[in-house]
């Protein structure tokens, strides 16, 4: 009587370790492909890919192969731009400061521009 209740604790033991290995493999499939969406690349097989190759093996590969996240935001826009672009290509904002005197970008929180010694105005000043 003891080894069938045993056998049965044994037996869903094995339910639960196999389907909380399923439960990892749908989760990291889901990662997948909401990163591969925001990244612009085919989230469908990479998802897919996560799923179905064994061992993590899909996951790894993912994570080696997938784009740099590159991209940012318009403050003005909202637009996806990447993060080498000067102006915003939808509303024509610049997305970074440049010196008036030699065309070099400066941070914001500069006051003076360190290649030339040209003094700069804050964005809220008046010209």
């Amino acid at each position: 009587m003891l080894n069938f209740y045993l056998g049965n604790i044994a037996e869903s033991n094995h339910i639960f370790v196999i389907i909380f290995f399923l439960l990892i493999k749908l989760i990291m499939s889901i990662y997948a492909y909401t990163d591969s969406k925001k990244r612009n690349m085919q989230s469908i097989i990479w998802m897919l890919l996560v799923l179905l190759i064994p061992n993590y093996i899909g996951l790894i590969i993912y994570l080696v192969v997938r784009q740099n996240d590159d991209y940012l935001n318009c403050p003005n826009c909202g637009f996806k731009v990447k993060r080498s672009f000067k102006v915003c290509p939808n509303c024509n904002q610049p997305l970074t400061k440049i010196c008036p005197s030699c065309k070099k970008i400066v941070k914001d929180d500069w006051n003076v521009c360190p290649y030339c010694t040209e003094i700069l105005k804050k964005n809220n000043e008046k010209e």
